[in-house]
């Protein structure tokens, strides 16, 4: 099978996925093209078309909601990451607003010209039916390469790291919709003996003021299970996900994580067996329940190593793989 893969540079979770996807189906022997559009694209996705290599031997082509602008004359399936016009999202800004307008006019555009919409989260599926009107997406949960994000003894005295703090871990965009705004306030009421090491997907953002905060820039993608394996526990205070691929990553390293009870995380993170979750933008809950993490570390061990099981068991990528693979054979066969 050939598999085009047209999707625009966004440094994100999205990329990640479709990387994992491209790898797994070469080494099963299928031929994989990948195709990066600017990022700019995002804001201008009919441009795209004069950015695109169109790949006239592919059988498929899978791509995201600013690749899907165009009808494609063979099957193409749409990866619904995550709807962001859940009602509890408020965007501060007129230019905000009037973005997330003209990506929806985008997104249903992408909807109509797909064989197959797929939503890494039945949350996803629930949106993309009350937003959209469109009940026919299907459910494939995205997938973590857990031979690669696996446990690992690591040396915090590269870092610097004193062996008394207990150490969290950010990782993702420093962005407003994945809760980096409420880091600085739960660090501030955790103290000194904590430490969080933050990295960011995106180069160029600003650090956040955080006294308590080992501050590692952009990670590249092989240097990612180092250090989730650095950390005691993964926090993050997100508002909305339409899967929480960073969670599951440092889930996968056996790591507890302290999130919310939202979006999509209910489906990944078990309450009280590999982590603990917290109301929206609750700074008090977040702290109590890491400081509990802390008191208890044989529960803590406990948690990380379902962690890692519960992703082994349901979010593995071969899973994703060989379920995207079949969805790929079925639209050929029609």
């Amino acid at each position: 099978m050939k598999v085009y893969f047209r999707l625009t540079d966004s440094g994100g979770g999205a990329n990640v996925l479709i990387n994992g996807i491209a790898d797994a189906l070469k080494r099963e022997g299928h031929e994989c093209y990948l195709d990066y559009l600017p990022r700019w694209v995002d804001i201008l996705p009919p441009a795209g078309r004069f950015f695109t290599n169109a790949w006239p031997e592919a059988d498929i082509v899978h791509g995201d909601v600013f690749t899907g602008f165009y009808p494609e004359k063979k099957p193409f399936v749409f990866t619904f990451h995550h709807v962001v016009h859940d009602t509890t999202l408020t965007y501060r800004t007129y230019a905000q607003r009037f973005y997330y307008r003209l990506l929806k006019s985008y997104e249903q555009r992408a909807l109509n010209n797909a064989s197959a919409v797929v939503c890494p989260s039945e949350y996803t599926r629930r949106e993309v039916a009350r937003v959209f009107g469109s009940q026919n997406s299907r459910l494939i949960y995205n997938g973590i390469e857990t031979d690669f994000f696996k446990p690992a003894p690591t040396a915090r005295k590269k870092y610097s790291i004193s062996p008394k703090k207990t150490v969290l871990l950010f990782t993702g965009n420093l962005i407003r919709r994945k809760g980096c705004d409420l880091l600085p306030e739960i660090m501030h009421t955790l103290g000194p003996d904590y430490l969080l090491l933050l990295t960011c997907g995106m180069r160029g953002t600003r650090p956040l003021p955080i006294e308590n905060c080992l501050n590692l820039g952009s990670v590249p993608g092989a240097q990612l299970p180092e250090i989730y394996n650095l950390c005691d526990m993964l926090l993050f205070p997100t508002r909305l996900e339409g899967f929480g691929l960073s969670v599951a990553e440092g889930m996968a390293c056996a790591r507890p994580v302290v999130s919310t009870k939202c979006s999509a995380l209910p489906e990944l993170v078990d309450d009280g067996a590999t982590g603990l979750l917290c109301t929206t933008d609750n700074v008090e809950e977040f702290a109590k329940k890491i400081r509990w993490l802390r008191k208890h570390p044989e529960e803590r061990a406990a948690m990380g190593a379902a962690a890692r099981q519960r992703i082994v068991e349901h979010f593995s990528l071969q899973r994703m793989t060989n379920s995207y693979l079949a969805l790929y054979k079925e639209l050929l066969d029609t």
